[in-house]
């Protein structure tokens, strides 16, 4: 009777620790659990294609930039005019100089200098009607720079006729007027998107029909190796003449 009762509670005991084992458990489903869709888009590979396209902002702002190019018949005016005032005012400094040296205003130099003063200031004005005929309403400065350069035009008149006293004043007169002159026209040419030729560095133009490449590819050509002359003390001394026919044997009656 008490094995009886033994043996059941040990059966019940056992079946109570098997039922809890199995809930704490956890159990493998029956199913294999499905992946969540990924809302990231797909990353595209970087290939040289890709990055060759530029973006919209990027095509937006080349276009802006190559808009502000210079227009050609404008620009070659403007290239010219810059000349002649940059010629006018080395003269004008040149006959600076001569008059600080005391050089008479009838010397040939001085007369040379007037004269080429003279021709440039009418070059640089002979270029702004063909500019205001374009009718650009940026360039609202023309008319300020014509009459700049009139007012030195006008005093070269008296600097001909100055004497040695007045000479000097009306050189001075002439420079403050190129002097605005110039201020005027870089206002002008700002307005242009035109380089003014003072700023163009020289070096930085290439030469037509020669690059940095062709020179480095002539460097590395192979180049044929000259004769050595050895000098005068260790040239080879000319060997003597040879006979045309061996002598004979023969010997010769007289």
């Amino acid at each position: 009777m008490n094995r009886r009762i033994i043996t059941t509670l040990a059966a019940g005991a056992l079946a109570v620790g098997l039922s809890a084992w199995a809930q704490t458990t956890p159990q493998p489903s029956d199913q294999p659990a499905t992946p969540e869709p990924s809302t990231a888009p797909p990353a595209q590979p970087s290939t040289p294609e890709n990055s060759a396209i530029p973006s919209t902002e990027e095509g937006s702002e080349a276009q802006k930039v190559s808009g502000q190019a210079v227009d050609p018949m404008m620009g070659k005016h403007l290239a010219l005019l810059n000349v002649y005032l940059e010629n006018a005012i080395l003269n004008a400094k040149a006959l600076s100089s001569l008059s600080d040296m005391n050089v008479p205003t009838g010397e040939k130099n001085v007369k040379e200098l007037t004269k080429n003063l003279d021709m440039s200031i009418k070059g640089a004005i002979s270029h702004i009607g063909p500019l205001e005929k374009m009718n650009d309403p940026k360039m609202t400065r023309l008319q300020d720079l014509n009459q700049s350069l009139k007012e030195a035009k006008a005093t070269i008149a008296k600097l001909k006729k100055a004497k040695n006293a007045d000479f000097d004043a009306q050189v001075d007169q002439v420079g403050a007027s190129l002097s605005s002159s110039q201020q005027i026209f870089r206002d002008v040419a700002k307005t242009a998107n035109f380089t003014v030729l003072e700023d163009v560095n020289l070096q930085t133009v290439p030469v037509k029909g020669v690059h940095d490449s062709d020179m480095e590819d002539m460097d590395r050509m192979p180049r044929e190796p000259k004769e050595i002359t050895p000098p005068k003390d260790e040239q080879k001394l000319p060997q003597p003449a040879q006979p045309t026919s061996p002598p004979s044997d023969t010997p010769q009656q007289y």
